[in-house]
């Protein structure tokens, strides 16, 4: 049973792009455009939101974010009339994903949507929810089992200036304190 191992230690590596992927993966073309593409629909999804594009970018520089509208019905009081409303936020781009196989030996890639931080002298890839991603210089993650397999909510809230700082902060604590008490040993990609 070891294809179906639970292991946190599972090696994956950062992309920029769904070409990045096939440069480092090239017997996995598929996996790596459908493993680029989930992860652009997951950080529209569930990646932070903000009022406005000023904001957005005091956390994630300056163009590096997209503004979108939502709409929505609502009933009016008395029931007789439906109205649309218009919402106005600004999200980050995704600047990379992380994938991985879905278990040892799989053919098939996990994948999760990064952002590229920038604010309050943090710097790097964050996934959607904060979580710092620690990669080696050539991209490599080696605790990558978690990623593309977590639950990832929509949040209601939309964040104010510097907003994605305290997730951050708050899952940096949690991710070092969790690393920490952890060890194991990894495998290599098949070919």
């Amino acid at each position: 049973m070891s294809g179906c191992s639970s292991d946190d230690r599972v090696p994956g590596y950062v992309f920029i792009n769904a070409q990045d992927c096939l440069r480092s993966l090239p017997h996995l073309a598929a996996e790596c455009e459908s493993a680029y593409e989930t992860s652009k629909q997951q950080a529209a999804t569930y990646g932070p939101r903000y009022r406005n594009e000023d904001d957005c970018e005091v956390d994630f520089g300056d163009g590096a974010c997209t503004t979108d509208s939502t709409y929505y019905y609502v009933l009016d009081d008395d029931r007789k009339r439906i109205t649309t409303r218009t919402v106005l936020h600004a999200q980050p781009r995704m600047d990379a994903f992380v994938a991985r196989p879905l278990f040892e030996g799989s053919r098939t890639l996990a994948s999760e949507p990064l952002l590229q931080f920038r604010n309050k002298g943090k710097r790097g890839y964050y996934t959607v929810d904060g979580m710092p991603v620690k990669a080696s210089t050539s991209g490599r993650v080696h605790d990558a089992g978690a990623f593309g397999s977590r639950f990832l909510s929509v949040s209601s809230n939309t964040l104010s200036r510097g907003g994605f700082g305290y997730k951050v902060a708050a899952m940096s604590q949690y991710a070092n304190s969790w690393s920490s008490s952890r060890s194991g040993s990894g495998w290599s990609w098949g070919g």
